[in-house]
């Protein structure tokens, strides 16, 4: 049975793709993905497919292609860090899929602020309230979350503030990057783009 490539382009801009992930997709018959990093392959002589807002119906048409053509999933830069990936290897079956990871938002984030991955803890506030405690998190010495555009979560996380400095950062990578230092959940700042807050005990 033909494999699916699942690839990961990155946080975004094209010169973070990795040569490994640009080879893997120009070798498929079929690129599927957000429009985003469908751009990223000009070059590409193959379909490429646009994903939709349904992701059930997507990933039955992956299951259904990958028997017929090679396809290429585009994805996230770590694909399988609170990305669609995920949901695909459960549907389609790890032992079905070769995943080709790329340059982690995370990894950008901290090197923006000049922190490493020691006791680091990761979580996901898109799509998702998970219910934080400040004995989960006082272990740790960084903390990064993923973010939607409902900030309103963080007036009933203070306590977060309380742990260190935080900067939220937006589209990294990107021409409308943004770095802001926040000083409570009081200067939230509107959401335009992807989005992460990182804070640390260091900063």
């Amino acid at each position: 049975m033909p494999k699916l490539s699942i690839i990961g382009c990155g946080p975004g801009n094209p010169s973070y793709l990795l040569p490994v992930a640009r080879e893997k997709a120009l070798e498929q018959d079929l690129l599927v993905g957000k429009k985003m990093f469908l751009d990223f392959f000009p070059e590409f002589k193959g379909i490429k497919r646009e994903l939709s807002s349904s992701l059930q119906k997507e990933i039955g048409f992956l299951k259904q292609e990958i028997h017929k053509v090679k396809v290429g999933l585009l994805v996230s830069g770590s694909p399988l860090q609170f990305s669609l990936a995920r949901l695909v290897l459960k549907e389609v079956g790890r032992k079905n899929c070769v995943i080709i990871p790329g340059i982690s938002v995370v990894e950008v984030a901290l090197a923006r602020l000049g922190l490493d991955r020691e006791k680091l803890f990761v979580s996901s506030f898109h799509g998702r309230r998970p219910l934080l405690k400040p004995e989960d998190l006082l272990s740790f010495e960084h903390w990064v979350f993923f973010l939607d555009r409902d900030l309103s979560w963080l007036k009933e996380q203070e306590f977060l503030f309380s742990l260190g400095k935080f900067f939220y950062l937006e589209n990294l990578t990107l021409p409308e990057e943004r770095v802001l230092a926040l000083k409570g959940s009081e200067n939230l700042p509107q959401v335009k783009g992807p989005a992460l807050l990182v804070g640390s005990k260091w900063l």
